[in-house]
């Protein structure tokens, strides 16, 4: 008569192995789920999105394009007759909102510092007096930083 050995896990082993992965997912999983990081980051991307957007509208079209973000939120404008005049809203190219390209800060985000500056038609930013920007400008979203350099208007974090 020949024995056949049986491999395979207890019962025990299953039950103490799905208890740990419950005890370590109930103690990392609200980590993951803060919701405040998701808007975080997900208006930090948007801010980022609507100046590059900016940015290359006054390099495709020769109009100037003003930039606005503060505590409240953030505002995309256009140059009323291309290089001069006053700024007036534009389109929300992402939604098709003829109100204007604008959106509010999501409420308990902290916004440190402001921008406010337009872009040439060769995506130089100035200031809203007509000076090129000759310094790093920077914007703290949550824990994230935003910085637009002069010259060229990169964006980057």
């Amino acid at each position: 008569m020949t024995f056949v050995k049986k491999t395979g896990f207890t019962i025990i082993e299953l039950v103490i192995v799905i208890v740990i992965i419950g005890v370590v997912s109930a103690v990392t999983a609200p980590r993951f789920f803060k919701l405040q990081n998701f808007e975080e980051r997900g208006y930090y991307d948007e801010v980022i999105a609507a100046i590059r957007y900016a940015h290359k509208a006054a390099m495709a079209t020769g109009c100037n394009y003003s930039v606005s973000v503060n505590s409240s939120g953030y505002e995309i404008r256009k140059h009323s007759s291309c290089s001069s005049g006053t700024f007036s809203s534009i389109m929300n190219p992402a939604t098709g909102d003829p109100s204007g390209y604008t959106e509010n800060t999501p409420s308990g985000l902290g916004i440190t510092g402001s921008l406010s500056f337009y872009y040439d038609n060769h995506g130089q930013p100035y200031n809203l007096a007509g000076t090129k920007i000759g310094s790093v400008n920077s914007i703290t979203i949550g824990s994230r930083t935003l910085q637009v350099e002069p010259y060229t208007g990169f964006i980057h974090n």
